[in-house]
């Protein structure tokens, strides 16, 4: 992978939990996992797998190499069709609006091409939802990061529940350091779009149940 100082320099920003995107203050069901005592150190390694394989690497890197492409081509329809799949493959209420509130925060950072202008159009007049990933490739290409920025979707899902985990006060910095490490490991080879799916049951019920919660720390 060959890429610029400045592109990752800006690979790192908008990676970083400073980036004002509220990403961090998701934890994507995990929150309900630990309620309902699913999760813990133990097993944590094992369902962070499950998160990249069944929803990150299976759903939200083809949507968002799709978009990249559709950006790339100059193709607003087929950007607003990637963006649609994403929001219409989550199960739960609160991931699909989670997903919304970090794309729409992160839409604010977009606009210098006349496509990311034309996009954040359609979604200001609710055309497109405005899906994370799909905002991500919009960027992606304005700051010249490209592909690349697939890594940073992977890194601020994952660390979201990494840090999510240790303000809860069930894992220390160093286990979330030593999870993440695990599962950057073993990431794999995503699907083209068109065959990508989402298949975490288990998490889309957790979430759910985090919907109907009264005792929240986390928006999702």
């Amino acid at each position: 992978m060959n890429i610029r100082t400045d592109s990752l320099m800006n690979l790192m920003r908008i990676s970083d939990s400073f980036f004002p995107i509220g990403s961090f203050t998701t934890s994507q069901g995990i929150e309900q996992f630990v309620a309902d005592k699913l999760v813990n150190s133990e097993n944590l390694v094992p369902v962070l797998e499950a998160y990249v394989n069944n929803v990150w690497s299976s759903l939200e890197v083809p949507v968002f190499r799709e978009a990249l492409e559709a950006v790339e081509a100059d193709d607003l329809e087929r950007l607003i069709n990637a963006d649609h799949v994403c929001y219409a493959s989550k199960l739960a209420e609160e991931s699909r609006d989670s997903s919304v509130k970090i794309g729409n925060n992160l839409l604010k950072m977009t606009g210098s091409s006349e496509l990311g202008l034309k996009f954040r159009n359609c979604v200001d007049d609710h055309k497109s939802p405005g899906t994370y990933p799909a905002v991500l490739a919009v960027l992606s290409h304005e700051l010249e990061i490209g592909s690349s920025g697939e890594v940073s979707l992977l890194y601020v899902n994952l660390m979201e529940i990494a840090a999510a985990m240790v303000r809860m006060g069930e894992i220390d910095y160093l286990a979330a350091q030593e999870a993440v490490q695990h599962v950057i490991d073993s990431v794999p080879t995503p699907p083209p779009f068109g065959e990508e799916y989402q298949s975490f049951p288990l998490a889309d019920i957790e979430s759910m149940r985090h919907e109907c919660s009264n005792n929240r720390m986390f928006m999702s």
